[in-house]
């Protein structure tokens, strides 16, 4: 026994005196005498390693014993023999019944084998039970715990995992680990209903699928606090299958002291990723300088597992590090599990959450700005019947740091003005709204060092303010589909924020959706051509220069669809903008950034998304913005903005565009287009404005008037149209505006249809080619022809 091991067995026994009578002392160690006294000290001898249920691998006093190790023996293994041990307590395999009780337990430096503890196996999670007893010390200096593999096909029907109670002190030494990665349940698609090429979740969600389908929002399990469910595994292709990590549940009397690993991790194998596992320690109290970790499998998208440490005596954690990390891979980094932190301070159930990802970045993310795939990569809090649901207001504070995500799910409790939450940066620390049945919302609160990603409708009283360090966004949605051929929507409803009272949005702050529509290649406005633009509102670029029908499409008056994707390759990555309607029954201030636009990624350029404001006035000096990214080569075509005022006729000092593109070299993209509606406008009575920015489309890269794809169902019979800054709009199909106005840097292009202008003539400053079309400008009967 090292000094050290003495001096904390004394310490330990001194409290344990101090706290208690003498009498009853004396009383505990006559008590024990006959069991003191028939104890003895069993060696493990096996050469090769074997059954711990066969006397012949035992040595007492250099002899094989009569009987196999009873529930008052010390069991050591100091080299003498080798492993793999296997502990097959319960078993009679000739040589009497193994028992799962043993006095101690000591591993030597010298002994660096494995011991497979084999009888730990039952059939619910309810149960209250131990599979494998310590009734004093458990020293290990050396060698490795594990348990039993989860057998493939045998899926939420048998529970294998390591539970061992130690009576006194718990050592595990800088040389020794317990591990049970890759211990957990396997993933059979047929038998599991996991859809084939998917990965594993337990705490966090996956963070990945290449499906063609919607992405699942898979559901985390187990208990925060008190967890001991397997992680869950992962498949490819439906045939290709892989565990999560394990389940290690250990309980010590006394104080552990953790300076190796204990480890419950996904594995990578087969093309796809378990999740993390389970570890859940508690001690009276807590040293060392070791690791837990549950984390997801190296290079993998699998998710985070749980960890809970309960100290019931102590204050202190030591310097034990604890991690439940996503699986790390660019493509689609997985979310973190949990870590739950209880000391003696805290009192029971309310110790410290902890959601870390270890700054695990999406390789396409620019600038940090987008977060991990919808239903993917957040910590999804557990619901009912899956270890919820969770009340956060429980614990003493919740932290959210390292790309951690905090995901709110439909039956969480949350009340998210409250100081417990710790955040640590808006490219930090994310909270992630999945419903909204019991969170309370602050009468006034500003998001200030965090992301908060609305993810489902929020409808909420009081007073917002995005601070300069502060974001509002969403989760991405991310699908793979063959080029060209996905016209359906994104997976993800619009970002949709109702405020019954102000909105503020500070210099430095943001409210964007950028880069969260179509994918690469996909959308209604998807390039047909390789190296060509998306188009939305505008028409996308072309390097090629040739004019392909590219469609633009959506509602001028109230847009709510997303930016069609950039098309070069099937995995390029050139998502447009996203969708967002804001409704704001007050103020709404904006010197900060709202924003759907297509990001500076890789060529060619994905189309700006979809904003439609509503709120009483609108103020400020800051943006709102549906356009495309400058640097990226040919320019995406530009997205759709609408502006309603309820209260008011001024729109401030605020920049309002949904411009095309404007790469350095190459073509630009069209301009999308910008509605406008004042108080005294009346409905539909708005001004429709199209306005390029100077920038120059490429050949036949137009702004339609009516959108191009499908039937238009605005009425713009009251609106005015004006065009302006190098605008090129093309007429569809026969049109009648309210009244229109070319600046001289734009065109208007009829291509054979009438628009009639309900108005007296007046002079157009740019240029209209007519192209066997017509202008009737109708007021007071008059008709004249412009040619």
């Amino acid at each position: 026994m090292s000094t050290r091991r003495q001096d904390r067995m004394h310490g330990f026994a001194g409290a344990y005196h101090r706290s208690g009578p003498a009498l009853l002392c004396a009383a505990i160690v006559v008590a024990m005498l006959p069991w003191i006294a028939c104890a003895e000290t069993f060696v493990w001898a096996a050469a090769a390693g074997g059954l711990a249920s066969a006397k012949s691998n035992w040595r007492t006093n250099g002899l094989v014993p009569e009987r196999l190790p009873g529930p008052s023996d010390s069991i050591l293994f100091d080299g003498t023999g080798a492993g793999p041990v296997v502990w097959n307590g319960g078993q009679d395999t000739g040589d009497g019944t193994l028992t799962d009780t043993v006095g101690s337990w000591t591993q030597t430096s010298a002994f660096g084998g494995e011991v497979l503890f084999s009888n730990l196996t039952f059939s619910s999670f309810s149960t209250v039970f131990t599979n494998f007893t310590i009734q004093g010390v458990c020293a290990l200096s050396n060698g490795v715990w594990t348990h039993v593999s989860h057998p493939q096909g045998e899926v939420w029907t048998r529970r294998y995992l390591l539970r061992v109670s130690v009576g006194g002190l718990l050592e595990i030494g800088p040389a020794a680990a317990i591990r049970a990665d890759g211990k957990g349940w396997w993933s059979d698609w047929n038998t599991s209903r996991l859809d084939p090429d998917q990965v594993g979740a337990l705490g966090g969600t996956s963070g990945w699928t290449f499906r063609n389908s919607p992405p699942r929002a898979w559901k985390t399990a187990g208990s925060v606090k008190a967890p001991v469910e397997p992680g869950r595994g992962g498949t490819w292709g439906g045939g290709n299958w892989v565990p999560g990590g394990g389940t290690v549940w250990i309980t010590a009397g006394g104080t552990a002291s953790v300076d190796g690993v204990i480890s419950a991790c996904g594995v990578n194998m087969n093309n796809s990723d378990g999740s993390g596992g389970t570890i859940y320690l508690t001690a009276r109290w807590l040293c060392g300088t070791g690791t837990l970790d549950a984390s997801a499998a190296a290079n993998s998208w699998g998710g985070g597992g749980r960890i809970a440490v309960v100290v019931t005596e102590g204050t202190s954690f030591g310097s034990v590090s604890c991690r439940a990390y996503g699986g790390p891979t660019t493509w689609g980094p997985g979310g973190p599990g949990t870590v739950y932190l209880e000391h003696a301070g805290h009192g029971s159930g309310h110790g410290i959450l902890v959601i870390d990802n270890n700054n695990r970045l999406h390789s396409s993310f620019d600038g940090a700005n987008i977060p991990p795939y919808f239903g993917y990569g957040a910590c999804l809090m557990p619901m009912a019947g899956y270890g919820g649901p969770v009340n956060l207001d429980d614990f003493s504070e919740i932290i959210v740091t390292n790309r951690g995500i905090l995901g709110i799910a439909a039956d969480t409790t949350v009340n998210l003005g409250s100081p417990k939450i710790k955040v640590y940066g808006r490219d930090a620390s994310f909270i992630a709204i999945r419903g909204t049945n019991n969170i309370t919302f602050p009468s006034n609160w500003t998001i200030s060092g965090f992301t908060l990603l609305l993810d489902t409708n929020v409808e909420a009283a009081g007073n917002w303010t995005v601070a300069s360090d502060g974001r509002i966004s969403q989760s991405v949605s991310k699908h793979w589909t063959t080029a060209g051929t996905n016209t359906g929507y994104p997976y993800m409803p619009p970002l949709t924020l109702i405020l019954d009272g102000n909105l503020t949005v500070e210099s430095g702050g943001e409210i964007t959706v950028d880069g969260a529509g179509y994918a690469s290649s996909c959308g209604l406005g998807a390039g047909v051509n390789r190296d060509r633009a998306g188009s939305h509102g505008g028409q996308g670029g072309d390097n090629d220069g040739l004019p392909e029908y590219a469609y633009t499409y959506g509602s001028i008056l109230r847009p709510v669809t997303p930016g069609s994707g950039g098309y070069w390759e099937m995995q390029n990555d050139s998502p447009g903008g996203g969708r967002m309607r804001l409704t704001v029954t007050g103020r709404t201030r904006v010197d900060g950034l709202i924003s759907a636009r297509a990001p500076a990624r890789s060529r060619p350029g994905g189309a700006g998304g979809s904003l439609w404001l509503t709120t009483g006035t609108l103020e400020g000096t800051g943006a709102i913005d549906a356009g495309c990214a400058m640097d990226v080569s040919p320019g995406g075509g530009g997205g759709r903005v609408a502006v309603y005022l309820t209260d008011s006729d001024s729109f401030g000092s605020v920049a309002i565009s949904a411009r095309g593109g404007n790469p350095a070299s190459g073509y630009d993209g069209a301009a999308g287009t910008v509605y406008l509606q004042r108080k005294s406008d009346g409905e539909g009575g708005g001004e429709i404005v199209v306005n390029n920015a100077g920038r120059t489309p490429s050949t036949n890269m137009v702004t339609h008037l009516p959108p191009a794809f499908g039937p238009c169902t605005d009425d713009l019979s009251n609106a005015r149209v004006r065009l302006e800054s190098n605008a090129v709009v093309a007429l569809t199909s026969d049109c009648t505006i309210r009244d229109i106005s070319i600046d001289s840097t734009s065109l208007l292009w009829l291509r054979g249809h009438t628009l009639r202008v309900r108005s007296a003539k007046h002079p157009l400053a740019g240029m209209v080619w007519e192209d066997g079309g017509k202008i009737v400008w109708t007021m007071s009967g008059t008709v004249v022809m412009v040619r």
